[in-house]
């Protein structure tokens, strides 16, 4: 049968240590003791039954124990004092007392079930370097069964230094050393093996990365001491501190842009488990930062993120939103316009916007913050990064009203001026004395009968009131041409309202009045249609008006028109050449887009076939002539230049 023998003899943390003894007498205790993973343990071997003599002593008494107390080894050079602590069962062994061997004035005293051993001799410390048997104990057994006897905490021993760590082991009670390890960083890993040990033990050290590490080595004072994370160490006579070294495992951060042209990231590379990364996000022009997502989860809303490497590779995204900004457009002054094209934009995007005046106002510019942007009543340009309020500016319009009378010696006018768009204006015509107002008229279009007219301008006007001496019935006047053709022309004369009816004579130029004529009586509108008309040829009309049965007016007329040259090249045989600007006010340019060199002669004629200008100039692809003096109406062009002819219209404007 084994008997276990525990024990570990230290200061107040150790284990308790226990002897376990038979029922057998037993002597020679000590040498009985085998040492098995750190256990004590009595060898069968040497267990000796009641019928057995021991060879040094004789028999044995049976119910007798003793127990010799044995101390050696290194740091027991200069022992002065002790003090043990022992457990047992009182109901199987009583103390007899002790038996002193290398020192006396031993103090044993038992309490209940303890055991106090105390021994102190501080002058004359005792060398124990060599194992020594202090004293033996002797104890009567008082009853079968197996008896255990305990080491408690709180025993220990001393020399002039201190108190030393110490054991008991195989019945010896020996200095230990403690082996101390670390790990580096502390939150690298753990370890197994630290404690206190005795010179010479083998210690299995053991060590276990944290996630995020791997291991390194072991080394001691700065001296590797293995490169394995399991290794076994002789514990030498001191006290030993030996690190585990842990290394960060290192993992890779990978940052992208969602959008990929919403912005750009920075941070991303490889870093070691525990290390700090940061990460910052920019957003391009147009876009703003949302945040910072992994596997789709929210991980920050700061462009600048900032977090602990953790132990394992990392995909971040950064996400952006593309912006849209608002284009609101305004009109000032209010309903004199509108415009279109506001909206939502996002940056850069090609916006056009328009203006368009309401009647009576013109376009003058786009403004932004008060600054002129565009000129242009249609304007393009790319939408900025930020909101945008246009203004469509329009001035309204200014018309010029010129009044005149057909004869400064029968009458007066006023009223003539620049007035705004839609407001009312006034003019007024006051015969001379003996004369008579009969109508205001414009382009040969009667407009009033009234002296006063009153009207709201829209336009540029141009009136002429129109006066007659006093006579029984009055004679048409303002006999004008309107529409000419080259087989058409509308022709028109002024009457006093009272008169409704008019004959009208017309023919070719110069027709004999008594002899032939086309004649129209009775016509009841100031204007006639004359219609199948010849090209290129000149003709005369007369208008009389009808007061009455047996009244009529004098003839007024002649008035002349000619079909001639109507249209730019009617009846050109070289239509290459051009007329510019048509309409035109001061000159008239005439060009050819070929090279063409030559004597020009040329014409100009107005529309009554009057010949209003006749040069002949040296023609070098071109040719101006100076309009000056013209007034406002049609003009024909006929031009000869090499043996080509050619003609057209030209528009004159004041």
């Amino acid at each position: 049968m084994k008997t276990l023998l525990h024990l570990l003899f230290a200061h107040s943390s150790r284990l308790l240590q226990t002897f376990r003894f038979s029922a057998l007498l037993i002597s020679a205790f000590l040498a009985q003791i085998e040492v098995v993973n750190g256990q004590a343990f009595l060898k069968e071997d040497f267990i000796i039954s009641t019928n057995q003599l021991d060879q040094n002593k004789g028999p044995l008494r049976q119910n007798t124990i003793h127990v010799p107390l044995k101390m050696g080894g290194p740091g027991f050079d200069a022992i002065s004092s002790f003090q043990l602590f022992l457990q047992y069962d009182p109901a199987k062994l009583s103390l007899a007392g002790y038996i002193p061997e290398a020192i006396n004035n031993v103090a044993v005293n038992s309490e209940g079930n303890m055991l106090v051993l105390n021994w102190s001799n501080p002058s004359n410390p005792v060398n124990f370097t060599s194992t020594t048997i202090l004293l033996q104990l002797q104890f009567n057994r008082i009853s079968e069964g197996d008896v255990s006897l305990i080491f408690l905490p709180g025993s220990r021993v001393g020399n002039n230094q201190g108190l030393l760590p110490v054991q008991y082991v195989n019945g010896i009670i020996f200095q230990t050393w403690q082996l101390t390890l670390t790990s580096q960083p502390t939150d690298g890993g753990t370890t197994t093996g630290s404690g206190e040990y005795l010179p010479g033990q083998s210690i299995n050290l053991a060590a276990l990365p944290s996630l995020g590490f791997y291991f390194q080595n072991w080394t001691q004072n700065g001296n590797i001491l293995s490169t394995n994370p399991s290794f076994t160490f002789t514990m030498p006579a001191s006290n030993v501190n030996i690190q585990a070294n842990f290394t960060p495992q290192s993992y890779q951060v990978t940052t992208q842009s969602i959008p990929s042209e919403g912005g750009l990231t920075s941070g991303s590379g490889v870093y070691e488990f525990g290390q700090t990364v940061s990460l910052n996000a920019n957003a391009h022009t147009g876009y703003c930062f949302i945040n910072w997502t992994i596997d789709g989860e929210i991980v920050s809303a700061n462009p600048s993120y900032s977090f602990t490497m953790p132990a394992e590779n990392l995909s971040i995204w950064a996400n952006f939103e593309h912006l849209l900004y608002s284009l609101d457009l305004d009109v000032d002054p209010p309903a004199s316009g509108s415009a279109t094209g506001g909206g939502d934009y996002y940056f850069n995007d090609a916006v056009t916007v328009v203006a368009n005046a309401s009647e009576g106002f013109q376009f003058e510019c786009w403004t932004q913050n008060a600054n002129t942007v565009s000129t242009n009543p249609i304007y393009s340009f790319l939408m900025p990064a930020s909101a945008l309020q246009l203004i469509a500016r329009f001035s309204i319009n200014t018309y010029t009203i010129q009044i005149q009378a057909n004869n400064p010696d029968f009458g007066s006018v006023t009223g003539s001026g620049t007035f705004f768009h839609n407001d009312p204006v006034t003019v007024s015509a006051l015969p001379n004395e003996d004369y008579v107002f009969i109508a205001w008229i414009e382009n040969s279009q009667i407009v009033s009968f009234q002296p006063i007219y009153t009207f709201n301008i829209v336009s540029e006007r141009n009136l002429t009131a129109v006066f007659q001496e006093m006579m029984t019935c009055s004679q048409p006047v303002e006999l004008s041409v309107n529409d000419l053709s080259e087989t058409t022309a509308v022709i028109s004369w002024v009457s006093p309202s009272e008169i409704q009816a008019w004959d009208v004579l017309w023919d070719l130029a110069d027709f004999d009045t008594l002899q032939t004529g086309n004649l129209v009586s009775n016509w009841t509108q100031n204007f006639l249609l004359l219609d199948n008309l010849s090209p290129q040829t000149s003709y005369d009309f007369y208008v009389r008006a009808i007061c009455g049965d047996d009244l009529q007016s004098s003839w007024t007329g002649p008035y002349r028109f000619s079909t001639h040259y109507v249209g730019s090249f009617e009846h050109s045989s070289f239509p290459q050449f051009l007329l510019y600007p048509n309409p035109a006010k001061e000159s008239l340019t005439v060009a050819s887009p070929s090279t063409l060199t030559g004597w020009i002669h040329y014409e100009l004629i107005d529309n009554r076939g009057v010949k209003i200008m006749k040069e002949t100039k040296w023609f070098e692809n071109n040719l101006k002539i100076s309009l000056a003096g013209l007034h406002q109406g049609i003009y024909f062009l006929n031009a000869t230049i090499n043996s080509q002819h050619f003609t057209g219209k030209v528009s004159v404007v004041n």
